[in-house]
């Protein structure tokens, strides 16, 4: 961008002179493709103020960046940090309070950006305090402080309205005199450029005669047309080589009466502010704290606000935004705009000298003309972007009407399910071992199933056919349990550090995809599936619903096993069990993936421990990419939630901040229904379901699905993740909820896990 504003010959740029300031401002600013104003509004409190520290909150609906435009200002001393949605926005608990989805109407929209901007100068504030900063500006981007100087159209000062007569005059005469003998502070108020206004605070003793105690105070707004001057009105006090047309300081002259109907705009003192002071609206900032009202009386402060409204172009140039529109524009641009102030004008003069004309040229209308290219790129691209998802648009939903007219042929169609012969000694005395408590010693005579099983869950091998052993490391994505097979005992020696003098000896076996052989069989119980189109019927396999259904030795590593708790511990998180469908790719071109995810914390953090993104990576380990990952949760986190996606994903992400139903109802979703409503025949969908609700929401989907009514969603629904959340479990007892069911056992839960898998359901235990 420098060769843009600069020519390559330019002299070298030369630091900026200090101030002489006895304090600097600091400011909080939301923007939103503000760029072509953005400059001028930098440049011109840097000057004024002086302000030298900056939170700025980008609009998430922006087109364009500011921070090539930040990083011009930083170069001269302008402390800025850019933040984002998920850096400040909390969600309250009312309908307006929570981010509006993409077809929200206009009014939810409009609402939640006053909330933004409430959730903004909160989060701002706090930063500030914390930081230590003092005095700080909290006004728009097309809005500029200065000095409430004397000029045309003086209105009445409050006080003397409410008087009658005679009263009523000497009231007035009182406040002109004054004005003109130089005894009132107005009149006392340097010219702009001539000193800076933490200058004029703390050389009028301002913070005890207009902050009365308080953190914060109000100050009165001017608002100022979109009226042209002369070329010789506008050629006063510019700098030579400036154009005045380029800066809205500089080309618009012309205001409205000044009124004290017009609400004005705050500046917070951040170090008297604290955490219980409550956040109001932009016109006055803390709602108990700030000294005058919202509408404030342009007599009686020093300071006003500068509103302009700029040219029509300036005002509709923030895309999607519906509030500013060529209609809208005209409507507020009626009225008399008849009165003309030149006060503001020597900030330019100032500015330059201070840090030089070429710097003052390149940061202001050198980073203007900048502005309004980039927009027009910026603007063009995000056109093309529109058509294009509405010619995807269109083509998926071509896509799917071609899919639902055709005959639908099923690549997977489900035959048979079959149990294990390790599953079914399970099956068989799961409820006897259950009572007697010794699921944990009757592994202990299941060696050789044991070590088939772990074998089959290596993603990590080394030392086979070795006097160092035979070690195995089990990968959930997440971490990495190593077992030693070529042990006796029952617990393999666990542990979660590699083997010594092992490490350059590992075999990569990833993914885990079992071969068809007489061990796998007497180990895995196995789904028959027919493929309509070729008239094949193949094999899929799944683990075998065994020990208390998580992996098989959580909570049985015992003995002289090092770190036993710890292992302990994290088997019964370790998802190493697991064996996800083993096909990679699609099944056919138009068949997609979906991922729905009942009852997750964060991306990377969960209480009972993550899922989405061991699943997101374990699928793709089997080449499989999700197209859809739909998130289902009550908290009010959503924000944070945002933020722990990572970018490559963040598009394809739906949160839905509600509870799921555990049966058909108005008021929540029901995720069968969903997927019935949402994808198609043929597309492989992920269920995993972990609700802590008073209600025992998943057993009541469970048996939806295995009923008569629930057959068509069940035949939907490729597989499913759940936890049984029964009391009767005594393996998992821990953490459990007030509503989870005391009089079934783990026994109870077998059966569910298995009749799912005997209506075709890839049901796994979590």
């Amino acid at each position: 961008m420098r060769s843009m504003l600069l020519e390559e010959n330019s002299e070298p740029l030369t630091p900026p002179k200090p101030h002489n300031a006895p304090f600097e401002f600091a400011a909080c600013l939301l923007v939103k493709d503000d760029n072509k104003i953005l400059p001028e509004w930098l440049a011109y409190h840097y000057e004024v103020l002086p302000m030298r520290r900056l939170i700025l909150a980008v609009d998430p609906n922006n087109i364009t960046s500011p921070e090539p435009i930040i990083d011009k200002y930083r170069e001269i001393g302008l402390n800025t940090t850019i933040w984002l949605d998920e850096d400040y926005i909390f969600e309250g608990r009312r309908w307006y309070q929570q981010v509006p989805p993409l077809d929200a109407p206009d009014d939810h929209k409009f609402k939640f950006h006053f909330w933004r901007q409430t959730a903004f100068m909160t989060r701002c504030l706090q930063q500030l305090h914390r930081e230590g900063a003092s005095y700080t500006l909290l006004i728009d981007s097309d809005e500029f402080l200065t000095y409430n100087h004397l000029g045309e159209n003086e209105e009445e000062p409050i006080e003397c309205r409410f008087l009658f007569g005679k009263r009523r005059e000497s009231c007035n005469e009182r406040y002109r005199k004054g004005w003109e003998d130089g005894t009132d502070l107005r009149a006392q108020l340097p010219a702009v450029g001539n000193a800076t206004v933490a200058q004029t605070i703390v050389k009028h003793g301002l913070p005890s005669d207009l902050w009365g105690g308080r953190p914060c105070s109000t100050f009165a707004r001017v608002n100022f047309g979109p009226n042209e001057s002369t070329a010789e009105q506008l050629a006063n006090q510019t700098p030579e080589g400036f154009d005045p047309m380029s800066f809205v300081t500089m080309r618009y002259r012309k205001h409205k009466k000044k009124q004290n109907t017009s609400p004005g705009k705050s500046i917070v003192n951040a170090s008297g502010y604290r955490p219980n002071m409550r956040v109001g609206n932009p016109h006055r900032v803390l709602k108990d704290d700030c000294a005058w009202d919202v509408f404030v009386r342009h007599a009686e402060v020093p300071f006003r606000v500068h509103h302009y409204m700029g040219s029509l172009e300036m005002f509709i140039s923030r895309p999607g935004d519906t509030h500013r529109s060529k209609k809208e524009y005209q409507r507020r641009t009626v009225g008399p705009y008849r009165w003309q102030d030149d006060t503001i004008r020597g900030w330019l003069q100032s500015f330059v000298d201070r840090v030089g004309k070429k710097r003052a040229w390149e940061f202001t209308q050198g980073l203007r003309k900048w502005a309004f290219a980039d927009d027009r790129r910026a603007s063009a691209k995000a056109k093309k972007d529109r058509a294009r998802k509405q010619r995807e648009a269109i083509i998926e939903a071509k896509r799917v009407e071609a899919i639902r007219r055709r005959p639908f042929k099923n690549r997977r169609k489900f035959v048979r399910y079959e149990s294990s012969p390790w599953e079914q000694i399970w099956l068989d005395n799961i409820s006897k071992w259950e009572k007697e408590r010794t699921i944990c010693k009757q592994l202990d005579s299941q060696v050789e199933q044991l070590r088939k099983f772990l074998r089959l869950t290596c993603t990590l091998r080394s030392g086979e056919g070795t006097s160092e052993g035979e070690w195995c490391g089990a990968n959930d994505t997440l971490s990495t349990i190593w077992f030693d097979l070529s042990v006796p005992n029952p617990s393999f020696m666990p542990r979660v550090a590699p083997p010594p003098n092992t490490r350059e000896s590992f075999t990569v076996v990833d993914p885990v995809v079992p071969a068809m052989d007489n061990a796998t069989d007497e180990i895995l119980s196995k789904f028959y599936f027919e493929d309509e189109v070729t008239g094949e019927t193949f094999v899929e396999y799944i683990e075998p619903l065994v020990s208390h259904l998580r992996h098989p030795l959580a909570k049985c590593i015992r003995g002289a096993v090092p770190f036993e708790g710890r292992i302990n511990h994290l088997l019964m998180f370790h998802r190493s069990y697991l064996f996800p469908i083993p096909t990679a790719g699609r099944a056919f071109k138009e068949q997609k993936f979906y991922y729905i995810d009942a009852g997750p914390a964060l991306w990377h953090r969960g209480k009972g421990g993550p899922s989405l993104a061991p699943f997101v990576s374990l699928y793709r380990r089997h080449g499989i990419e999700f197209d859809y990952i739909g998130v289902w949760h009550p908290s009010e986190y959503r924000i944070a939630f945002q933020k722990s996606v990572p970018v490559e994903f963040k598009d394809r992400v739906e949160y839905h901040r509600e509870w799921i139903a555990g049966e058909p109802r108005d008021n929540e979703t029901f995720i069968p229904h969903w997927v019935r409503n949402n994808t198609l025949p043929g597309d492989f969908v992920m269920y995993k379901m972990d609700v802590s609700k008073r209600e025992p929401t998943e057993e009541k989907v469970v048996k939806y699905l295995l009923s008569e009514e629930g057959r068509e969603d069940a035949n939907r629904i490729t597989e499913l993740y759940w936890e049984h959340h029964v009391k009767g479990n005594y393996f998992v007892q821990e953490g459990l909820e007030p509503g989870d069911d005391a009089s079934q056992s783990l026994n109870a839960s077998y059966h569910l896990f298995l009749q799912l898998r005997q209506v075709g359901i890839r049901a796994h235990g979590w």
